[in-house]
């Protein structure tokens, strides 16, 4: 069965950071990537998710480029 993911609307917490909690099966690693243009990624975190929804932040920084994120289950 392949993993299932839900994410949360994302939003900006008032100190500036990026923010999105996704929710996924017990038991299943997940990893999160950005990239800046939808070709190169880059891992930001690799977790195995418990029985709780994993929350995520990063910092925004005013002079960043766009960026895109995405998630998904390892095997």
């Amino acid at each position: 069965m392949p993993p299932v993911i839900n994410l949360d609307p994302t939003t900006v917490l008032s100190g500036g950071e990026f923010w999105f909690r996704f929710f996924g099966t017990s038991g299943q690693r997940y990893v999160i990537q950005e990239s800046e243009n939808l070709i190169g990624w880059t891992d930001l975190l690799t977790n195995t998710m418990g029985s709780s929804p994993l929350d995520f932040s990063e910092k925004w920084e005013t002079n960043a480029h766009q960026r895109f994120f995405r998630v998904f289950g390892l095997p």
